[in-house]
This record gives C-alpha cells, structure tokens and sequence, in this order.
C-alpha cells in the first residue's frame, strides 16, 4: 500500500513537472503596442522596449518602478514643453519584451545606458520612481558619462523588507512562469489592486479615473508579474551593495519623499540617502503617498527644470 501511495505520489510530481515545465517554455509575451497608446519599439541590446519621445530641448529620461510603465508620469509631462522627454517601459514591463537574463537593479541599468545611446540623449536629467530610482542609483554608481542629475521620486535606495516565499518560488526559471500561468487567474488581480490602493493612499482622488483599471489590466501578466518577482528576488542584495558607494556620487540629486509614503524603508531610506550624497537635496511633500507624482506635479516638474542649470 506504502509503494504504491509512493508511486502515485511520484507520478504525480513527475506529472506537475512536467505541465509546469511545459508552461514556462511555451510562453510568448504579447508586446503588440494598442494604437490608443503612445510609443514604438526600439531594440536595445536584442530585445524590443516600448519607447515614447516628445518635445525638443535638453533631454530628460523618466525610469518607471516595479511595477510599472511608461504612462507613470503623464502628470508631470505638461510642466516639461521645453524638454526632449523620454519614457519607456522597462525590460520585461508593459510592452516591452522580456530579456533572456534576469530582470535586476543592475541589468535594468544596463538597459537604459544602452537606450541613452541608441538615443544619442545627452546630458540626460534621469528621473526614477521607486524601483526606478535604485536604477538611476546604479548609473550614478556606474558613472554613466551620459547622466547629468538625478532626481528621485520615493526612490528604494536602502534595504527593503524579506522577500517572501513565495516570490522566491514564482522567481524560478524553471518553473515561475508556469505556476504564474497557472494561478494568475486567481490571485494576482486582488494582489495588484490592494498594492496599487496602498501606493496612492491618500491621493487616490488625483490619479485619473481609470488608473487602477487600466493598470490591472496591463500588469496582470504572466510576463509582467514574472519580471516583478525576479527584481524583488534580487533587490535587498543588490541595495546592500550599493549603499556603501553612495557618497561617491558627486552628481546633483534631488529626493522627493511624500510625508504620507507608506513604505517605511523607503522613507527613512530617502534621509539617510541625502545624508551620503554631497550634492543633495531632500523635498518633502505634504500629503502626498508613494505616487507622488500625482499629488504635486508642478512641484516635480519644477524641481527637475531645476536640475538643468
């Protein structure tokens, strides 16, 4: 009886393997871009990333977070008529195509270097937003000869909390993009919805009417979601070791932080950043949460005019 509960359980494993196994490699991220949206692909390094470009000027560069796409700052862009503007989703968001190596703080710099000079942008202003503001972060630290100031909004520059176990098990190569495939259906609308009622609070009233709808349905992806588990995966390493370089950043960075951020690390991370940065600045904005963007965006808008000096 033992053997053969053994063998059944063994069958069974054998089986979910292969289903799962069978999932991850027969799936093909849709980037078809919908022509109510505004960009076009652009390869850089081999894979396809969904850019926008407008105005003329001195050339700003905005790095959503995670997760994230490149309509994170429609508010902010009507303060920026002089600029070149530029916005893109990141490796493995929105529709963009997903990158053969893992998607971290370090590839995703990697990334936008290499979009900065397929755009032949120069003196670039690289604004980031949260997880975008850890990439900025890292071509500082690279010292990307293309990168004239930083400004971050809410940016994670600091150790953030454990990754759980699940995330560690939806990360997998072998078998994260099936188990996604298989239990999205059921879990990841509510998951996203809750994250994304979390970061507005309280300026759920200033984002647009369909924020949450329509950002539901671009990041309840297999890929999407995907790409998000493999950078939290990899963040708190990738953090611990760039914070120790932080004061070698010698370039001009402004940090905006909303007083109603409700991400602790992130906020207590934001002071501490200007502390080690020579050349800093901290704004805090009053009543604002972590998309900041849609509370004050004249003030952003200004502080990155600012910035060009």
């Amino acid at each position: 009886m033992i053997m053969k509960l053994l063998r059944y359980t063994l069958y069974l494993l054998v089986l979910a393997s292969t289903i799962l196994f069978t999932l991850t490699n027969t799936y093909n991220k849709d980037i078809s871009i919908p022509s109510s949206l505004a960009g076009k692909h652009l390869e850089v390094l081999g894979v396809k990333l969904r850019v926008h470009q407008t105005g003329h000027g001195p050339d700003i560069l905005f790095i959503h977070g995670s997760i994230g796409n490149l309509e994170d700052f429609e508010a902010v862009q009507p303060y920026l008529k002089q600029y070149r503007v530029t916005s893109f989703d990141r490796i493995g968001h929105g529709y963009s195509a997903m990158a053969t190596e893992k998607a971290t703080i370090s590839s995703n710099a990697k990334f936008t270097s290499a979009l900065i000079r397929a755009l032949n942008l120069k003196n670039v202003i690289l604004v980031g937003h949260s997880y975008g503001g850890s990439i900025a972060l890292k071509m500082a630290l690279n010292k990307d000869p293309n990168i004239h100031s930083l400004v971050l909004l809410a940016p994670a520059a600091y150790s953030l909390a454990p990754t759980s176990k699940l995330e560690h098990i939806l990360s997998t190569p072998v078998f994260g993009l099936g188990l996604l495939r298989l239990f999205r259906p059921f879990i990841a609308e509510s998951r996203l919805r809750k994250g994304l009622n979390a970061s507005l609070e309280p300026n759920q009233s200033l984002a647009p009417d369909d924020f949450i709808e329509k950002r539901i349905a671009l990041w309840n992806n297999p890929g999407v979601l995907f790409t998000r588990t493999q950078q939290t995966n990899e963040v708190t390493a990738e953090l611990n070791a760039m914070q120790a370089h932080y004061h070698a950043i010698k370039l001009p960075v402004s940090i905006l932080i909303g007083d109603k951020e409700n991400h602790q690390d992130i906020s207590l991370g934001c002071r501490l950043l200007e502390k080690n940065i020579k050349y800093s600045q901290l704004i805090e904005i009053k009543d604002a949460g972590h998309y900041l963007q849609y509370k004050d965006p004249a003030l952003i808008g200004e502080t990155i005019k600012s910035m060009s000096y």
